[in-house]
């Protein structure tokens, strides 16, 4: 029960994500950037994210012990962190972007 709502807000920003994306790019090219957009998302976040995250705890692992997955994934916040800060930059020229393409 305590990882339902962590799980729920990590996953908040895929909609607006998505609504971006096609409001941005032209009708015609509406698939092939949620195409783009999929698997980038899938590269980084379930393609690298496990992998570097197992990679710092086995970094950790020898001055940390037991506790190196728990700081590892902790690290991992990080991502978080540094993508919330670029949602917050784009928020910046959003409207201006959203002018330029009509």
């Amino acid at each position: 029960m305590c990882i339902a709502i962590p799980a729920f807000l990590l996953s908040v920003f895929l909609a607006p994500c998505i609504a971006l994306t096609h409001g941005l790019v032209k009708l015609r090219m509406r698939a092939m950037a949620s195409a783009i957009l999929f698997f980038i998302l899938n590269i980084l976040g379930l393609g690298c994210g496990p992998l570097i995250t197992g990679m710092v705890s086995d970094f950790l692992k020898p001055s940390m012990g037991a506790e190196s997955l728990r700081w590892a994934l902790f690290s991992a916040l990080s991502a978080n962190i540094l993508g919330a800060f670029f949602f917050f930059m784009a928020a910046t020229t959003i409207r201006r972007d959203m002018i330029k393409e009509v």
